[in-house]
């Protein structure tokens, strides 16, 4: 969600079979200080244009977004931000941008959306080193086909974006949350791993980002949701290792952590993403 105009911004979906989840329509809502909560169509459906199911289960009922939707505004336009199933059999996840104008409090109009398109990041360089989750993510091929953008958490910042997303690659390669600054909301630079996360097996991962950041004067603040409940339940049952040497008694309790990043050490590397960034002529 988003805090705008005095107002919590945020998206849900419907389910209109029990069997299959099917969002015909993406609701925004806003939750105002003075209580209550205002539901109300967004435009966004599960045939938005450029948005991405490919799973052979779905593909006839749309585009699922599987509930994983981050939010935010920035000059004029609500920025939202979706799961894109990149794979006919399944397991492989991305992250979508569409946007649209919207008014104060932010109300955007139902038929002004933008396509959605698939967010993309620089390979690795001076702001995000060599490592292999940075390197995969820039080829838009292998991150498809190789690795999994389970989530996205963007924030305006500055004058642009900060983006955390929970990364896995493939055979256990890596597996973190990583940051990546963009000018423009699609567009974001080299990733840099920022805190590790554990690999649930089939894309999973049992860490999830927690959508804003918290700044002051000193710190940037972000938080993650470590141990999420049910993320390994699916591979934990299906696997002996797991069940023979009893691994979910051993993995942390659901919690949430806060992350500080000092502040002048924050700017200088958002300094440096939007070098890279106008070097590529993407800022």
């Amino acid at each position: 969600g988003v805090l705008s105009g005095g107002s919590l911004w945020g998206l849900g979906g419907k389910v209109l079979a029990k069997t299959v989840v099917v969002p015909s329509d993406v609701l925004i809502f806003a939750r105002a200080h003075t209580g209550g909560v205002k539901w109300g169509p967004s435009g966004i459906s599960a045939h938005s244009a450029g948005c991405i199911e490919r799973r052979v289960r779905y593909r006839d009922w749309g585009c699922q977004y599987d509930g994983r939707f981050a939010v935010t505004t920035r000059n004029g336009r609500m920025f939202v931000y979706a799961r894109a199933n990149t794979l006919d059999r399944g397991g492989g996840r991305h992250v979508t941008v569409a946007s649209a104008p919207v008014s104060s409090p932010p109300t955007p109009s139902p038929h002004n959306w933008s396509r959605f398109e698939l967010v993309t990041f620089l390979p690795p360089g001076e702001a995000g080193g060599g490592n292999v989750i940075a390197a995969t993510l820039a080829n838009e091929t292998h991150a498809i086909l190789t690795a999994n953008i389970y989530m996205a958490s963007v924030s305006a910042y500055g004058d642009g974006f900060v983006g955390l997303f929970p990364v896995t690659t493939a055979q256990f390669a890596g597996a973190a949350i990583v940051l990546a600054i963009s000018c423009d909301g699609r567009h974001f630079s080299s990733a840099v791993p920022v805190v590790s996360v554990l690999d649930a097996g089939g894309g999973e991962v049992n860490d999830h980002t927690v959508n804003g950041l918290f700044v002051n004067a000193d710190f940037v603040y972000m938080y993650a949701h470590h141990g999420v409940p049910g993320t390994w339940h699916k591979i934990y049952w299906t696997c002996p290792f797991y069940v023979e040497n009893k691994v979910l008694d051993r993995l942390p309790h659901s919690h949430v952590a806060r992350y500080a990043m000092p502040r002048p050490a924050f700017d200088a590397h958002v300094a440096r993403a939007r070098q890279q960034l106008r070097e590529a002529g993407q800022c």
